[in-house]
């Protein structure tokens, strides 16, 4: 399958790795709002472990998080989008996972939900301003 790249994009992304080396199976969503593929894509992980976190619907800007309850999107668990580290890829790099199914495209997020994500993103601190300028 081609590259679906439009903002609100999710995909399974096996063994991703994190800045601390650890390494997890993730579902990671595309924020990055241009379809050019000579911008860097931004990308927000998800869990299912609630751990701190409430289980209100919606953004919780103090905490970075932007929270899905089961049933309300493709989902099949309540499920916390994570916004207060937020990763980066070149187009190439991203290209070459999905060449080498190591990305596969999920499914995309509804359109309500993605811009209640977007108006939370914009609330969240210490979002680098270069990211914001490709998200919003």
């Amino acid at each position: 399958m081609p590259f679906a790249h439009d903002q609100g994009s999710v995909y399974f992304f096996p063994n991703f790795i994190f800045p601390n080396g650890e390494k997890s199976n993730k579902l990671i969503i595309l924020l990055t709002r241009s379809s050019k593929l000579d911008e860097l894509f931004i990308f927000c992980t998800t869990t299912s472990k609630q751990k701190y976190r409430e289980k209100k619907p919606g953004c919780n800007k103090d905490k970075a998080y932007f929270f899905i309850p089961v049933g309300k999107e493709l989902f099949d668990t309540d499920t916390w989008l994570i916004l207060d580290i937020l990763y980066s890829f070149e187009p190439i790099d991203i290209l070459q996972y999905n060449f080498n199914k190591k990305l596969q495209y999920f499914g995309r997020l509804k359109k309500e939900n993605l811009q209640a994500l977007i108006n939370c993103i914009k609330k969240v601190e210490d979002i680098p301003e270069i990211f914001l300028e490709k998200i919003i």
